[in-house]
């Protein structure tokens, strides 16, 4: 008896590590997400390949998040630290994300690509607004690639650009994304 309910364990647990992944929720293998600040005395750019995050395509629900001081590419190390520590206050405010819907109802285990709106609560800064934003989506075997182009006001998410800083620092920051996701 005991040797049948041991064999019966060992059968279900080799079952169970064979079991088919969960092909609705798709998580990021690779990321790139870069900004560009263009003001009056210069331009600052950034580009981070720490994004993580996950697509579910039965629900058409995502949530994405980026250490905000993983951005690399500045001009010298005293640009990056003053991005950093003055103008997102990293260590007040690590993570920066965006987590919602997908607006379009589309098949997403149809190869195919497909232009949609993600709307959801986007968060910089420590505050969260939320925000409708165009993407293209292309689904092919075994992945998908996100990409996406936008303008980010800053000062809507408590990000204060002075007057004398506006010279060196850019209200308006455009933000280019592109993920690639498989399955989980």
């Amino acid at each position: 008896m005991n040797r049948i309910c041991l064999l019966s364990i060992l059968l279900a647990v080799i079952c169970s590590s064979f079991s088919p992944r969960n092909t609705d929720v798709y998580s990021i293998q690779s990321s790139s997400v870069s900004f560009l600040s263009e003001a009056s005395f210069g331009k600052i750019r950034g580009v981070s390949e720490k994004m993580t995050g996950s697509l579910d395509i039965q629900n058409h629900t995502f949530s994405f998040t980026l250490p905000i001081c993983s951005f690399e590419g500045f001009y010298n190390a005293t640009q990056k630290k003053h991005y950093c520590e003055k103008f997102v206050e990293g260590p007040k405010y690590p993570d920066t994300g965006f987590k919602g819907k997908i607006i379009e109802e589309v098949d997403l285990s149809v190869p195919g690509t497909y232009s949609i709106r993600g709307k959801g609560m986007f968060l910089l800064h420590g505050v969260e607004k939320e925000r409708i934003i165009d993407t293209k989506i292309i689904v092919s075997a075994g992945q998908i690639i996100v990409e996406s182009k936008f303008k980010l006001p800053v000062e809507e998410h408590g990000i204060k650009v002075s007057k004398m800083n506006s010279l060196s620092m850019a209200r308006i920051i455009e933000v280019i994304v592109k993920v690639v996701l498989k399955p989980s």
